[in-house]
């Protein structure tokens, strides 16, 4: 994450620990942890952005916590953080955030995003319009891997064509 850090045990346990300025560490609170805490069992994944967080479980759920500003956690706007994990989706075989933005590529190889596309990084427009996403929105089928970065998101498709878009003002 941003300021914090995330550790899935071999028992699939998972802690956290470092800044919970904007609960993006999901303990329930908004205090910093100078030592790792146990925030839930069955964890396979974590990816962390700027304050929010996505948990994929050994189920193949979605779980997220944090800030969940411009729909970064694909849930209606909400004023106060999201202070412990809540279930966002079902069949999820991978997931990674950006800055305010998240993707998730299903077991179906099906690519969802949500959040801000203030620079086109959700696919959707690429005028900088700020078209937001504030839930989970199909944005590709075939996909076979994702990564996001702070203002854009990739994706490699099953013909192994790589796709991009977002923010490329440094190229």
């Amino acid at each position: 994450g941003r300021y914090n850090s995330f550790v899935i045990k071999t028992d699939n346990s998972l802690w956290v620990f470092g800044d919970n300025s904007r609960a993006g560490l999901g303990d329930g609170t908004k205090t910093d942890r100078a030592s790792p805490v146990k925030i839930m069992d069955n964890v396979k994944a974590v990816a962390a952005g700027l304050y929010q967080t996505l948990i994929l479980k050994t189920d193949n759920t979605l779980w997220g916590n944090g800030l969940s500003w411009y729909g970064s956690l694909g849930i209606p706007y909400q004023s106060a953080d999201v202070v412990t994990p809540i279930k966002l989706m079902d069949d999820v075989l991978t997931m990674d955030v950006g800055a305010y933005h998240s993707l998730v590529l299903k077991t179906d190889n099906t690519l969802w995003m949500s959040g801000g596309n203030y620079n086109g990084q959700l696919g959707i427009s690429t005028d900088g319009s700020g078209t937001d996403l504030f839930k989970f929105t199909k944005i590709a089928s075939n996909v076979r891997a994702i990564a996001a970065g702070i203002h854009h998101s990739m994706m490699l498709k099953a013909d192994n064509t790589l796709w991009a878009t977002g923010r490329n003002d440094d190229g």
